[in-house]
């Protein structure tokens, strides 16, 4: 067979062998559209309990077919064909052969699938294959080498794999489709959707140990392309100021890839592969960059049973420059069981010049992952893990304020702080205790992943919050922060600087819209133990709060709740849950404090206040993927309903709302919409009080 009848099936590859079967179609070969849409056109069914019984009057199978038996078990797709001598390389349609346990489908684009039973025959040479259904028997051999398989058909059982001008006549060389689509002889674009779902449809196994990523040294792909095959399209932002090609030179070999641009990012996929069960993924690859600010990272992208994006984790990350590095991950996989493909992307952010090469995507059996697995195939993870790491354990601290017009009282306070990861790692929560007019304060630091910057959350007993956002420079062992306005015109530097592992000191300048000093505070913390609780204070009395403040007292209890989650852009199929939530009241009765706990162990924090300046309620929420997001709240107390609004990015929004039935029933909602009204999440709900 020629080597450029590649990628192909076609209908009269089988149209013999439907017509033996009794199935009808017409031998007329199908017109080729200018577009074609193989995908739709070569859908194989949902086969779970939809193949025919197996008949009564099948062969026998003998000689040992154990082994054969299952190593055809699952897809596989067609790269050479020939019928009655003719080669069939007609691109745009996919020939498939689906084997489950003793039963086989085939399809017929622009005919009706083959279902039948087949038995395989070892005690001959070559192997024989014969397919049955309750009227006819045909007759074949095959053979196949781990992720190739060869048959031939023809009205006499044929005695060789060579192609032949007799009447009825075919043969083809077929891969395992799980093979085909991570080596790029199979286009994602001609993708049979039969691999969409690995549990309902068998697509062969996923090698472990081995590079899932194709061409990983880009040492086949052709200096000045843009991607070797099998990869995917790259999402710049925004569009067209950034440029991705091969060239010469890298870190290992004679190419690499190049991406350069001064756009906000650029996002670049490799080749997808099937998402298995029982499997662990880890990304990496080796990034040299070259300008300023540019950054780079690794990131692992989920797509769901029809290739749609459904999301990512990008926790890789690297800034420093003008020698090869390390970018590693380990997947998620977890937080989008609605994920069937996943793949290894390269990432650039900012300004610059960004060398890939010698990319890898492995999978690890989960029960027998490598004793340091995360550690050893997410050290980029790592290095914003241990810059959190730096303020874990007890502190005792000393905090001096210097008078201002604002503040004019000066003075020096003592305090304790308690800093512990929470939420799945994600964050560090440090709880601090002292003698200052605010006796508590709450913080929350993490890495944003998406923003790659450092966060940090102040929530203070007097009932004010902050949030400040910047970077690490590890040269100096320096966390510099610039405080996000909480009025027009207000800026704030805050810098802290660790002299050795256990003492950081950190200077807070805030300035008004004037740019008069408002805030001159210096604080040094003594780290005396590494262990440290997690555990919040409740307020011991809230004192002197607002009607609108006491309003909040209703959420406060321990609740069940039941959660749909309806269809829509982000979540296309529905999904029913349940799962409890705790609310209280903290840092001096200022904040009610909520800690959510879902049936799947994830959590999420929310913390809620009323904002006397702004007239306003206020709500922050954190949970266990990392995610943040800040709402503002109105009440109607005709309709007993509190409805928040905020802000998602990219033109979205949510709306949320909370109708207190009774004091003991809550119903809720919350919907994310973009400017046309277009849905991309809808999820509701009832909260029952515990007893």
């Amino acid at each position: 067979m020629k080597d450029s009848a590649t990628h192909l099936g076609k209908s009269v590859c089988f149209l013999w062998i439907a017509l033996c079967l009794g199935c009808t179609g017409s031998t007329k070969p199908p017109i080729q559209s200018a577009d074609p849409d193989p995908v739709n056109d070569t859908v194989p069914p949902q086969h779970s309990g939809e193949l025919t019984a197996p008949s009564t009057n099948r062969p026998s199978q003998t000689g040992e077919i154990g082994t054969d038996r299952d190593s055809l078990q699952g897809i596989w797709v067609a790269m050479e064909g020939a019928k009655e001598g003719t080669t069939i390389p007609r691109p745009g349609q996919v020939l498939w052969i689906l084997f489950e346990e003793d039963q086989i489908q085939m399809n017929i684009p622009d005919g009706q699938p083959v279902k039948a039973n087949y038995a395989l025959q070892l005690d001959h040479s070559p192997k024989q294959i014969e397919l049955t259904n309750p009227d006819k028997t045909v007759a074949g051999i095959y053979t196949f080498d781990g992720d190739m398989l060869t048959v031939a058909f023809a009205a006499e059982r044929p005695v060789d794999f060579e192609p032949s001008d007799k009447q009825g006549h075919f043969v083809g060389k077929f891969k395992r489709g799980t093979t085909a689509l991570m080596d790029g002889s199979l286009p994602l674009a001609l993708l049979p959707k039969a691999q969409a779902n690995p549990q309902a449809s068998p697509v062969g196994t996923v090698p472990v140990g081995e590079n899932l990523t194709n061409d990983p040294s880009l040492e086949d792909a052709v200096l000045g392309e843009q991607f070797p095959p099998g990869w995917g399209k790259f999402n710049a932002v925004p569009k067209g100021t950034y440029r991705f090609e091969v060239v010469e030179g890298g870190r290992t070999g004679t190419k690499s890839c190049l991406i350069e641009g001064d756009g906000q990012y650029i996002t670049v996929p490799t080749n997808r592969v099937p998402v298995a069960s029982g499997k662990r993924y880890a990304a990496r690859g080796w990034v040299k960059l070259e300008g300023s600010p540019v950054s780079a990272q690794v990131r692992i992208l989920y797509f769901d049973a029809s290739l749609r994006y459904i999301g990512e984790n990008r926790q890789g990350h690297v800034t420093s420059h003008d020698q090869w590095q390390l970018v590693a991950i380990t997947d998620r996989v977890e937080d989008y069981p609605n994920a069937q493909y996943l793949a290894l992307a390269m990432s650039v952010m900012g300004k610059g010049k960004a060398v890939f090469d010698d990319l890898e995507l492995l999978a690890f059996n989960t029960d027998n992952l490598p004793s340091n697995f995360e550690a050893q195939y997410g050290r980029t993870v790592s290095q914003q893990s241990r810059v959190l790491d730096r303020w874990l354990g007890q502190w005792e601290s000393r905090t001096t304020y210097q008078p201002t017009e604002a503040y004019p009282r000066a003075g020096t306070t003592i305090g304790v702080t308690n800093a512990a990861k929470i939420l799945d790692n994600r964050f560090v929560q440090l709880y601090r205790a002292s003698e200052a007019v605010d006796k508590e304060a709450l913080s929350l630091i993490t890495y944003d992943e998406k923003a790659a910057a450092y966060r940090l959350w102040v929530f203070l007993s007097s009932g004010a919050a902050y949030e400040y956002t910047g970077q690490w420079d590890e040269t100096t062992s320096t966390l510099t922060l610039q405080i996000v306005p909480p009025k027009p015109g207000v800026t704030g530097t805050s810098i802290a600087r660790f002299s050795d592992a256990d003492a950081v000191e950190t200077n807070l300048i805030v300035k008004d819209p004037a740019g008069v000093v408002a805030r001159d505070v210096t604080d040094v913390m003594i780290r005396k133990s590494k262990q440290a609780s997690s555990d919040i204070p409740l307020a011991v009395e809230a004192s002197g709060l607002s009607s609108e403040h006491q309003l909040l007292d209703q959420l406060l209890g321990n609740w069940t709740q039941t959660t749909t989650t309806h269809p829509a852009a982000w979540t296309p199929q529905k999904k029913e849950s349940t799962g409890s939530h705790s609310c209280t009241r903290i840092l001096n009765g200022r904040f009610v404090y909520q800690k959510n706990l879902e049936a799947d162990g994830s959590t999420h924090l929310h913390f809620y206040t009323y904002d006397a300046e702004r007239k306003q309620y206020r709500r922050r929420y954190f949970n266990s993927t990392g995610t943040t997001s800040e709402a503002t709240g109105t009440w109607n107390s005709d309709a007993k309903t509190m409805t928040w609004q905020s802000n998602v990015g990219n033109g979205l929004t949510n709306t949320a709302t909370s109708h207190f039935v009774d004091s003991d029933t809550i119903q809720w909602s919350a919907i994310v919409k973009d400017q046309s009204g277009k849905i991309f999440f809808h999820v509701d709900g009832k909260s029952t009080r515990a007893r």
